[in-house]
């Protein structure tokens, strides 16, 4: 169950004609029975990545990213195959570039993704 389920789920019982307060009480205590289960799921799972020393990325105040994701088998896990995206990447992004700031900038690579392969970009923040 998504939280997001949570409105659908109590929605459910409540609204139902012949609710009593032990059925409502019921429901609500199967649904913080779930939600109190996926929080100790996420618990566990930032102390596991906290453990092995995986971090979150900071962007700075008034910085932001591109990022692109390209799946493996798009590119047949090849590395020639993904070089030529890399290059359609940046044929593509420069004229963005060009088109938003009048000229054309290098881009600078802020991190690289390995389960697809993903690549996030440092881009600027263009204020109006």
């Amino acid at each position: 169950m998504a939280i997001v389920e949570f409105p659908k789920l109590s929605g459910h019982f409540i609204q139902e004609n012949q609710l009593t307060v032990p059925e409502a009480l019921n429901g609500v205590n199967h649904i913080f029975s779930r939600l109190n289960s996926r929080k100790s799921a996420l618990d566990q799972l930032i102390n596991s990545l906290k453990a092995l020393e995986i971090g979150d990325e900071q962007i700075e105040k008034g910085a932001c990213e591109i990022g692109i994701m390209i799946p493996p088998l798009y590119v047949e896990n090849d590395l020639y195959k993904l070089s030529d995206e890399f290059h359609d990447l940046v044929d593509t992004l420069l004229v963005f570039d060009e088109v938003a700031t009048g000229s054309r900038s290098n881009f600078m690579v802020r991190s690289i993704a390995s389960s697809d392969f993903g690549l996030f970009l440092v881009a600027a923040a263009l204020l109006l």
